[in-house]
């Protein structure tokens, strides 16, 4: 995460890959919510997430909180 914040703060633009990879890493990790966090800095950047980042918040809010799952769910559609 240190790495990201340093690469947006030099105005390097991350692509959907990029952040991809760092939300199924968090949620891997079980920190779900600040991979929700991510996708919200990741829309702020104007980067348009798709159908595997709704995917990997989905699987890490659905151990625990099915809500929050069903919650990402409803925002992908």
């Amino acid at each position: 995460m240190r790495v990201l914040t340093d690469m947006m703060e030099q105005g390097i633009s991350l692509n959907v890959v990029a952040f991809n990879s760092l939300i199924d890493a968090l949620c891997k990790e079980g920190i779900a919510t600040g991979a929700h966090k991510l996708l919200d800095v990741m829309i702020q950047r104007g980067t348009e997430p798709d159908v595997i980042t709704y995917n990997s918040l989905m699987d890490g809010y659905v151990v625990g909180q099915l809500d929050e799952a069903i919650k990402v769910f409803d925002l992908m559609l």
